[in-house]
């Protein structure tokens, strides 16, 4: 996101409508994967109240911090 609009929420109400969307059409859980040191957007992950559930190299050929959220 652009450096001014950060903070303002804009990241987390967008993920909230992906996952609305995604359990909307039945997915099963929907996970996240983060660099390590991004802990804005691993803030965003909780604040969604996603699980952390720790590094992984599964994604992308790199290491991750992952989290997965079920439906409510």
């Amino acid at each position: 996101m652009h450096p001014d609009a950060r903070g303002q929420g804009y990241a987390t109400e967008a993920a909230d409508a992906v996952l609305r969307d995604a359990f909307g059409r039945g997915l099963p859980r929907v996970l996240a994967v983060t660099e390590p040191d991004n802990h804005a957007s691993q803030a965003v992950c909780r604040r969604l109240g996603m699980t952390a559930l720790g590094r992984t190299t599964r994604y992308y050929d790199t290491i991750n911090e992952l989290f997965e959220k079920l439906p409510s």
